[in-house]
């Protein structure tokens, strides 16, 4: 096998592994979901903001992986979440975009949104 063979295996070996981590998480936070016409659903389960990877914050309403790893990263700067208003000091997240995802999310185990 060429280089160019290897890369292009380690490729579609990465594409793969990539699907299935996201599969993953669809299964494990499954309740948590968008309607057909892409609006926020609750499913009976809400996710702990403060414990989430990136890739869980990705089922969010309104969160993609550039939100969700500014949500991880700045929770590793600062700590965790003490309030949902706080979520607004997060790069490219503001009051209108916690309302799409407050409902689903949780601060801590007993927490309501």
């Amino acid at each position: 096998m060429n280089k160019a063979d290897q890369k292009s295996a380690g490729l579609v070996v990465f594409v793969l592994l990539v699907v299935a981590a996201g599969f993953l998480v669809y299964m494990s936070v499954g309740q948590v979901g968008l309607d057909d016409e892409g609006v926020g659903i609750d499913l009976g389960y809400r996710l702990n903001v403060n414990t989430a990877s990136a890739a869980e914050l990705q089922v969010l309403p309104g969160i993609g992986p550039t939100i969700a790893e500014n949500i991880v990263s700045y929770r590793e700067a600062h700590g965790a979440f003490e309030s949902f208003e706080q979520l607004d000091d997060v790069s490219r997240i503001g009051a209108k975009t916690r309302a799409k995802f407050q409902p689903y999310i949780k601060l801590g185990e007993n927490d309501t949104p």
